[in-house]
């Protein structure tokens, strides 16, 4: 309710009951242009109409949307356009699936500050990749290649920086065994990318992409167990504590509105991470 009606805005639907719509781009483009010329100046007892949605269909690209922007055009309307979800909408059997992998490399320098305690420092690479799906299926026997749908993203983080730290050891009663706990934390570039994709009933839709380079972080906390094999190699194992900050992450990416093409063109990358675990391995040291 609002009073008296010159304060009031309106947001078109879009111009779908329009007889004869026209599907391709250009028909939709001339479309929305034209209907956000006929308010650019009416106002209707007074009232601001904000008319003008493009109504998505297959075919339109990045630069279609750069030419509306210029134009005028900033609203876009999803779900009339030719784009094919049924195999979603229609579905009796929906699976979610997610994977994930973790690699990790160090180059780095220790030094004793006195017995039992040294500091480190070094060069550390990350790569922290995951992929979510979900899969749909309108038919009992998922035989009919028509009938199935795949929405997925993925994400893929490439980690480079500088860390810094510190660790305390302690010699247990067998010979050449220590117990250590170690903590360090770094600043790292993440080179960052991100793709979503869907597949839906025999068509493919490449959605969106995107890389883009930013900040990220890591803290670890390990403990310990070692084994002094030799003078240059120490064997060990144990248990660490690793989160990291300013991630990419494939659910973080999940589009909404998965039917409007460059509905989202930018990566979701201030996602968090946080890893638990044994590990065995070996260290090198000169």
């Amino acid at each position: 309710m609002c009073a008296p009606p010159r304060n009031c805005t309106a947001i078109t639907a879009s111009e779908v009951h329009v007889p004869g719509r026209p599907k391709d781009p250009e028909g939709v483009k001339a479309l929305a242009v034209a209907a956000m010329k006929c308010f650019e100046h009416y106002r209707p007892g007074g009232m601001r109409v904000c008319a003008g949605s493009v109504i998505l269909e297959p075919g339109l690209e990045e630069r279609d949307f750069e030419e509306l922007a210029r134009k005028g055009v900033w609203l876009a309307k999803a779900g009339f356009g030719a784009f094919d979800t049924a195999a979603f909408t229609g579905s009796n059997v929906q699976i979610a699936s997610y994977e994930s992998q973790f690699n990790s490399f160090e180059l780095g320098v220790r030094h004793a500050i006195w017995g039992t305690t040294s500091v480190l420092a070094g060069f550390r690479y990350m790569n922290v990749g995951d992929l979510f799906q979900l899969a749909a299926f309108d038919n009992s026997t998922n035989t009919d290649p028509n009938g199935n749908g795949f929405y997925r993203t993925w994400t893929n983080n490439n980690l480079v920086g500088f860390q810094l730290g510190t660790e305390y050891t302690h010699d247990l009663w067998f010979p050449k065994l220590y117990l250590g706990i170690d903590c360090r934390g770094g600043i790292y570039a993440n080179f960052a990318e991100q793709k979503n994709l869907l597949f839906n009933s025999g068509d493919t839709y490449d959605q969106r992409s995107d890389r883009q380079v930013q900040f990220a972080s890591a803290w670890d906390l390990t403990f310990t167990l070692s084994y002094l094999a030799t003078d240059h190699l120490t064997i060990r194992g144990g248990y660490t504590f690793l989160f990291i900050d300013g991630l990419a992450l494939a659910p973080d990416q999940l589009d909404t509105n998965p039917t409007m093409q460059n509905a989202r063109n930018f990566i979701a990358d201030n996602g968090t991470l946080t890893l638990q675990g044994p590990f065995v391995g070996g260290e090198l040291a000169w």
